[in-house]
């Protein structure tokens, strides 16, 4: 559907005009936002060159599964992912130039530590059409784990290191 807009401000007004697309909704369970505690509710991060974004959120309560987009910032394509299960947490950092890491983190109650898996956005975007799903280009989670120091109920948690000196 365009639209034309009539564009105010500065010397000269313009008429701008628009279309606007269909939205894409990822369906969730109970979760809880922003507004319920700081850890939860909507996260982003952006890749270390600054050309993708990966925008994400709990699938349920506190931080188990996930329901993902990834952007790439140039022309604004997405492709999405879900995980939707209910006992294990997922978080995402950004690694390399363009990638990020994603975790597979079991309640510490059931195992120690943290699953990793890589998600190589250059593959992505070459084999995934604009909107897809791309849950068949992330490789499953590795037999690795990082182990926590802290073997009781929590959610291990990657996060980014922002560079110092």
């Amino acid at each position: 559907m365009g639209r034309t807009l009539l564009q105010t401000g500065g010397r000269f007004p313009r008429q701008v005009s628009y279309t606007k697309e269909a939205t894409h909704t990822l369906s969730t369970t109970t979760t809880y936002g922003m507004e319920s505690a700081d850890r939860n509710g909507i996260r982003f991060q952006i890749s270390n060159d600054g050309k993708y974004v990966i925008c994400y959120q709990p699938y349920y309560y506190y931080g188990a599964g996930a329901e993902v987009f990834l952007i790439r910032v140039s022309d604004g394509k997405y492709a999405f992912l879900q995980y939707q299960d209910s006992s294990y947490g997922r978080s995402f950092a950004p690694i390399r130039d363009s990638d990020f890491m994603v975790s597979y983190s079991p309640n510490s109650d059931s195992g120690y530590g943290i699953y990793m898996s890589h998600i190589d956005t250059r593959t992505v975007f070459q084999a995934v059409a604009d909107k897809g799903d791309m849950s068949s280009k992330v490789p499953g989670f590795n037999v690795y784990i990082f182990d926590s120091a802290y073997h009781s109920t929590n959610y291990p948690y990657i996060v980014p290191i922002i560079g110092g000196i």
